[in-house]
């Protein structure tokens, strides 16, 4: 236990916030279900590790299924110990849990310019109207997520003349 509890506190200014939450949740979920087979966490046979992945299976979405084996494979690098989820026999029983369940994640509506439009007419003039107005336009010219729009700072936009512009993205999702 000391192993994972060092583990998550020096993932602290490495990892977002939300990534460390995410890998001691799936850490907890496959922890727990370790323990109530009297399996080692840090030393289990890819054949154990494949039946997690089928009972998983019964009541879980398989990109739920995919974050967990993704998390726990960063644990199992991060710890130096065994890594089952690059074992053939987890990914083809991975596989053959995606053919068997798998579906099309659900995308987020994009914002097209008719639903910009429509979101900009309802905003106030007022000072927090212009804000959200400012915001939308912000993120339908960029493409930008949400958290990397709130980070937005003036000094980020450069102007090149001939109404040319870069924004500076200090901090993405994906990063």
């Amino acid at each position: 236990m000391k192993k994972i509890t060092y583990l998550f506190k020096s993932l602290e200014g490495a990892y977002a916030p939300n990534t460390i939450r995410s890998y001691r949740s799936d850490y907890m979920h496959y922890s727990d279900w370790c323990q109530k087979y009297h399996y080692d966490p840090f030393n289990i046979h890819e054949e154990q590790f494949a039946d997690y992945i089928l009972q998983m299976g019964e009541t879980l979405t398989v990109a739920t299924i995919q974050r967990r084996v993704a998390s726990l494979s960063s644990i199992f690098n991060l710890t130096k110990s065994t890594n089952p989820t690059k074992e053939p026999v987890v990914i083809l029983t991975f596989k053959k849990l995606r053919r068997k369940f798998g579906k099309p994640q659900k995308q987020a509506t994009p914002l097209t310019y008719d639903i910009l439009t429509k979101l900009k007419d309802v905003c106030s003039d007022d000072i927090v109207g212009l804000r959200n107005k400012l915001l939308l336009q912000l993120g339908y010219e960029t493409m930008r997520r949400r958290s990397e729009i709130c980070q937005f700072k003036f000094e980020d936009l450069q102007h090149f003349g001939d109404h040319k512009h870069a924004l500076l993205l200090r901090h993405s999702k994906t990063d």
